[in-house]
């Protein structure tokens, strides 16, 4: 078995001890692992690849559709399915600012301190429901990682490269925070299909605005 699947069951036991761990193997070497990870009536599925790492499937997803969130590590695929486990339903569902900065340890006053604003500005941003793009990529940033963005279309995904700007987390939209203003969003998830390459839930209209879109 994969070393990294062997962690992840360790730090599964550790975490959920009463969670149960099915994994089937692949037929071939090199072949894709399946972790079928459940504790009472909350059942989620995983899909490892050997240098990839493990992909989460939302309920909702479609026959043929790849993983809507990928984890580069044991620790991290851990820490996010304890996260599900501990929500009411258990049903993995497109994630927010806050379920991020929860899933990579932050608290608000750190997070605020790291982006350089007060608390409250963290506190208001979580709660909005449109937000600049720069505001949200200085955000990810801050919580160590990078905002992507693209556009879907029925027969195309294109990366879509913004002009920089200094992002502003406490600034309001419409407002302050560089040349971006009219350029909004809800927030954007990051996804991977199976076939490689990353798609986005933040898509451009033809107005210039971003919205929130489940691909």
């Amino acid at each position: 078995m994969e070393k990294a699947i062997e962690h992840l069951k360790r730090l599964l036991v550790e975490q959920l001890p009463h969670c149960v761990v099915d994994v089937d193997a692949p037929d071939r070497a090199g072949g894709d692992w399946w972790l079928d990870i459940s504790m009472g009536k909350k059942r989620h599925t995983l899909e490892y690849r050997h240098g990839k790492g493990f992909g989460l499937f939302h309920g909702a997803a479609g026959y043929g559709e790849g993983p809507a969130e990928i984890y580069r590590t044991p620790e991290r695929a851990a820490r996010r399915l304890a996260q599900l486990m501990a929500t009411g339903n258990g049903n993995a569902t497109r994630m927010g600012l806050k379920d991020i900065r929860e899933l990579y340890g932050h608290s608000q006053v750190k997070l605020a301190k790291r982006a350089g604003v007060k608390q409250p500005a963290i506190s208001r941003f979580e709660k909005r429901g449109e937000v600049k793009l720069s505001t949200l990529a200085a955000t990810i940033k801050a919580l160590g990682g990078k905002l992507e963005v693209r556009a879907h279309f029925s027969d195309a995904d294109i990366p879509i490269s913004l002009p920089k700007s200094k992002g502003c987390i406490g600034s309001r939209t419409g407002h302050g925070g560089g040349n971006h203003a009219g350029n909004t969003c809800r927030f954007s998830r990051i996804l991977r299909p199976r076939g490689g390459g990353r798609q986005a839930v933040a898509l451009v209209s033809s107005k210039g605005r971003v919205s929130q879109k489940n691909i």
